[in-house]
């Protein structure tokens, strides 16, 4: 009877592989020097903007937007999951968790799947196998479907997999037990909102207030970095014995000195005596074991339904959070404008080139400084580090017209015309249209469409750059690995709620999306892990 069940099995199932990691993917974005970036994309619930600027040598940041069916079948249930992984020590762990994080969410949805799972089989027909079919209605009743302990045994999993690759690679990759990642995840499903954490990456929402028609900050992510008081008093309540569990060092609290996170996947090196001794290099070694594990990988689970006047959420490693605070990131994104219909984008670049030019002629345009007051209008759509940028392309422009000798502003002379790809949307798909635009319109145009992903990642930059007196263009042509001096890699993605495809059951049937930013798919320069 055995044999005659796994046969059926095997007829459902076959091994594991990474077939569901990029099973629908969406264009995989855009790629500019160290910055990648999805300005504009279409989720279940709404919209989304994804960027991720390196800063280290080896990208560590890892992250991934999943939207559509949230279980093996494509009868649902429906919703979007993102992830943010901030590596440390490497980018092997935030790799792993990109790979099998959501994998092992869908298998903690229907608990059939873990018993199946320890036979090394995964699902690989979406539940078109009418046994499968049938195991699952009755499973999945009982179920209730997305939870916080569905996201807590997805976590589990997750830490318990790339365990067993630090014990197959210890022999001869030891250091791989000093690596490990923040691991920050939202789910969208069914009109609530799950969000879980280990380590110091955080979501932050956007919420109106009807009666000020502001939008306020509210942070949803609990945090675990011992630079907070709270945080150092809980872990030195779970270690009374050791009067050494955290030490300032350098002005900076670390735990036992090695690491400002107390949660985390990975750091096999800090929660398993086994793997804290030669060969492992001697910094990252204790003085005297431990007997219980010092870091955790438990996360912070919160649950929470999702109002009309909830707007987006902005999820980020706290490369963004070391220079922008919650609410100058919500007021960021609430000032952007959105992805626009290409056509619209020319409108807009138009217009706007037309007031600019208006308010220069009536100002007195050979005056440079004045030019530069009229591009200041152009603020309203987001290009305030453009300012200069753009008033000097007005006084090239502008001179050209009037046949006069071009103003000494580092610009080579521009046709008085581009014929220039426009890139938008129109009825929920990408599209693009070759557009004319002179100068001062393109340099609009490109501003009005910068996603909201890369404005907050430019913004954190020109933060970055003023903390060490430079210029923003400056520290921009500074290359990985030195960059990490000035900032560490960042990872941004801000998901917008459409409250009436929030509301609905988590039955309805949106846009599939498998997409991954860093070194998933952006080409920035990451690593993987030794073949096991």
């Amino acid at each position: 009877m055995l044999v005659k069940l796994m046969n059926l099995l095997r007829a459902c199932w076959r091994p594991s592989s990474n077939r569901h990691a990029r099973t629908g993917s969406d264009v995989t974005g855009r790629q500019d020097g160290l910055l990648w970036y999805k300005d504009a994309g279409q989720h279940v619930n709404g919209e989304f903007s994804m960027a991720v600027v390196q800063a280290n040598n080896l990208l560590e940041d890892q992250c991934q937007i999943e939207s559509g069916p949230l279980s093996f079948l494509d009868s649902g249930p429906y919703g979007t999951f993102v992830g943010v992984y901030d590596g440390h020590g490497g980018p092997e762990t935030a790799c792993y968790i990109n790979d099998h994080l959501f994998q092992n969410l869908k298998i903690a949805l229907f608990p059939f799947l873990s018993t199946i799972s320890a036979f090394g089989f995964q699902f690989a027909h979406k539940g078109d196998h009418p046994f499968f079919h049938g195991l699952y209605l009755g499973f999945a009743s009982e179920q209730n479907a997305m939870s916080a302990d569905v996201l807590k045994k997805a976590y589990e999993a997750t830490e318990d997999g790339f365990f067993s690759i630090v014990t197959k690679q210890w022999p001869v990759k030891p250091q791989i037990a000093a690596v490990g990642s923040c691991c920050l995840v939202g789910v969208i499903c069914g009109g609530m909102l799950y969000v879980a954490n280990v380590g110091d990456s955080r979501v932050v929402l956007g919420k109106h207030v009807k009666a000020t028609g502001e939008v306020l900050a509210v942070q949803l992510s609990a945090e675990h970095n011992v630079s907070i008081a709270s945080v150092r008093k809980e872990l030195q309540s779970m270690h009374p014995e050791d009067r050494h569990i955290v030490v300032l060092k350098h002005n900076v609290w670390r735990v036992k000195g090695l690491i400002q996170v107390c949660r985390s996947i990975g750091d096999a090196y800090l929660k398993k005596q086994e793997f804290n001794r030669e060969p492992l290099y001697a910094k990252f070694r204790l003085r005297e074991p431990f007997h219980k594990p010092i870091l955790s990988s438990e996360p912070s689970i919160s649950v929470q339904p999702l109002q009309p006047h909830d707007q987006f959420l902005i999820f980020a490693s706290d490369g963004l959070w070391e220079q922008l605070t919650n609410q100058e990131a919500v007021d960021i994104v609430r000032s952007s404008p959105r992805s626009r219909p290409v056509q619209q984008v020319a409108a807009v670049a138009r217009l706007q080139a037309a007031t600019c030019r208006l308010q220069a002629a009536t100002r007195g345009f050979l005056a440079r400084h004045q030019a530069r007051q009229a591009a200041t209008r152009l603020q309203a759509v987001g290009c305030r580090s453009l300012a200069h940028r753009l008033a000097s392309i007005l006084c090239v422009e502008q001179h050209a017209s009037l046949g006069a000798a071009r103003p000494s502003v580092g610009l080579a002379d521009p046709p008085l015309q581009f014929t220039v790809l426009i890139h938008g949307h129109v009825d929920d798909k990408n599209t693009s249209s070759w557009v004319a635009l002179s100068p001062l319109e393109l340099a609009v145009a490109q501003v009005v469409q910068l996603g909201c992903a890369r404005r907050l990642i430019r913004a954190a930059l020109q933060e970055a750059a003023k903390k060490r007196e430079m210029r923003y263009s400056d520290l921009k042509k500074i290359d990985r690995g030195v960059r990490r001096h000035f900032h560490d890699d960042i990872t941004v993605i801000v998901v917008f709620l459409d409250s009436g495809l929030v509301s609905q059951a988590s039955t309805h049937r949106g846009p599939t999306l498998s997409l991954r930013g860093g070194g998933g798919s952006a080409g920035l320069r990451s690593n993987t892990l030794a073949p096991t």
